[in-house]
């Protein structure tokens, strides 16, 4: 039960003992709280009788705001100043302590996004705390500090940073052996969340009561009250406290992917091994997903000839049954920017859009038209507004959308600025996903590092390459990220450097943007990719991030 259900609890309490309900107009309102939810109607109608308040309670002032802010003072719980002269104590609870817990703070262990790592124990976060493993710091704001004072003990001054909110972001990028302790609803993209005991609160389903960075509040009785009381308390509020800074309904996690193409010897895999065989290893990154794109750059039509073992066609093109993969995957969003979707010429794509429409895809970034093409593809989940816009912005130009043809957009970056300014004024976090210039190599190409930056200031929350068949670099333009090339999803490239393959989930909440997590992956078979090896990911996440120039001003 949480504390904003107290009046209506403690109200109904009142009402069954006196057969009236309460007069709010005589409450204590010394501290913050209160709003009511008692009508002007019920008011003056039971207005007649003021029962006498079953508990006083005194708030912590150092309680989180929105613990504070919940707190209702009624007729029948009256707030107190005076914690001495108080029958509850709504505070924080120490680890061993017993109380009536109402609420959770989630926190969480972060560092700079390019940190290898990617899991600690919660034994090694309090030996840093403790000054035990000094070759870490802690990094954090003083809320922070106080909170796991009480539940750790005191901390080792040399190993424990306190800095102003402000400042906790660059502080642990200009220290790489710096970890942030913060709470889940200030997080930052510009630094990457690390899973504790093998928990990972960017994940839905967390469970809270296991997680082991959290906070408890609650009421701790006083204890020179009389014992029936504290009894008669916990009875009432035996239900499951609320998390204040994490709230499962506000989330959505969105996976962006690379190059996908079901042809060639990936098509003769399918037939082989089944249509589903590529997405063995990796269903659950694409379906776990709120949101699952994927970047398919062929047409999947009727008339596409039957898949041939290593045979070199310059056109590429699936069978319409293929689609049963993006079923199973949980795709939700489909990008058409891709330079060989009118390999088969536009009745091939046309019919390509005809079978997304039949399944109930979502698509953007080329269409029937040109002007289809340039408009936003608009989604809403959880509440969260997304934007996507993709362009292609290398041709060929045979494949550009024309007022005689369909197919992708050619890019007009003019017009795309002012698409995302005014998405971002109607509340939209923005996406925008490029074809542009391929290389084998983790740095962007010029042009391709001036287009991606040029729409990151305009106000892009996350901007990818889809183009990439090689994995290319990242990085921030202040809070917006940038990824080049995320390299192939599904398609037959096995050799050196191209069978390494980037998923990234990026985490919205509350209608903000707040984390990305990456996902490395090697292709197998010309057709299934994996998940890394903790040393195969180490060793692309070194290359990549050695390539990268990072901006997070």
């Amino acid at each position: 039960m949480t504390i904003r259900k107290l009046t209506i609890v403690v109200l109904l309490a009142g009402l069954l003992a006196t057969g009236c309900a309460v007069d709010y107009s005589s409450a204590d309102q010394q501290l913050p709280a209160v709003a009511t939810r008692v009508t002007s109607q019920t008011q003056s109608q039971f207005s007649t009788v003021t029962p006498t308040p079953i508990m006083t309670l005194w708030v912590d002032p150092d309680l989180p705001q929105a613990v504070r802010e919940s707190i209702f003072a009624t007729d029948q719980v009256s707030l107190e100043t005076d914690k001495n002269f108080a029958s509850g104590w709504m505070t924080q609870l120490r680890p061993s302590s017993e109380g009536i817990e109402l609420f959770n703070q989630i926190f969480v262990l972060a560092a700079a996004f390019p940190t290898l790592e990617d899991e600690y124990t919660l034994d090694q976060i309090i030996k840093i705390w403790k000054g035990n493993q000094e070759q870490h710091l802690l990094v954090m704001e003083e809320g922070t500090y106080r909170i796991f004072s009480l539940i750790w003990g005191k901390a080792a001054e040399s190993q424990v940073v306190r800095v102003k909110t402000d400042q906790l972001v660059a502080a642990v990028w200009e220290n790489p052996d710096a970890l942030a302790l913060l709470p889940f609803d200030s997080l930052d993209p510009r630094l990457k969340v690390l899973l504790v005991d093998g928990f990972n609160p960017l994940k839905k389903g967390l469970d809270v009561e296991g997680y082991p960075l959290r906070s408890r509040y609650g009421i701790q009785m006083n204890p020179d009250w009389d014992q029936a009381e504290i009894n008669k308390w916990k009875e009432i509020f035996e239900e499951n406290p609320e998390v204040i800074n994490r709230d499962e309904s506000l989330l959505t996690s969105i996976v962006l992917t690379g190059t996908t193409a079901l042809s060639r010897n990936t098509a003769f895999v399918m037939e082989e091994k089944g249509i589903l065989y590529p997405a063995r290893d990796i269903q659950e990154w694409l379906r776990d997903a709120d949101i699952t794109h994927i970047s398919n750059e062929v047409p999947m039509f009727e008339g596409c000839p039957p898949a041939k073992p290593l045979r070199e066609e310059a056109r590429f093109c699936s069978a319409p049954r293929y689609i049963e993969l993006f079923d199973y995957t949980g795709v939700d969003v489909i990008e058409l920017t891709g330079n060989h979707l009118l390999d088969w010429g536009a009745e091939a794509f046309l019919s390509t859009l005809a079978l997304y429409d039949e399944k109930g895809y979502a698509y953007y970034g080329g269409g029937k038209t040109p002007e289809e093409g340039f408009k936003p593809l608009l989604m809403e989940d959880n509440g969260n507004k997304i934007a996507f816009l993709g362009c292609n912005a290398v041709g060929p130009q045979q494949v550009w959308a024309s007022n005689t043809q369909p197919g992708p957009i050619k890019c007009d970056l003019n017009r795309m600025e002012g698409q995302i300014s005014q998405l971002k004024q109607d509340g939209y976090v923005v996406i925008v996903t490029f074809q542009h210039f391929e290389l084998d190599d983790y740095r962007p190409q010029s042009s391709q590092r001036i287009d991606f930056q040029r729409v990151a200031r305009a106000g892009a929350d996350i901007v990818s390459g889809s183009q990439a068949h090689y994995p290319q670099t990242m990085t921030f333009i202040g809070k917006n990220f940038i990824h080049y090339g995320l390299g192939n999803l599904f398609f037959d490239q096995m050799f050196a450097g191209y069978e390494r393959e980037f998923l990234d989930e990026h985490i919205i909440y509350a209608g903000s943007y707040i984390s990305t997590q990456i996902h490395t992956a090697m292709l197998e078979d010309f057709a299934r990719p994996r998940p890394m090896t903790k040393e195969e990911r180490t060793k692309l996440l070194e290359a990549v991030f050695s390539a990268a120039e990072w901006n997070i001003e």
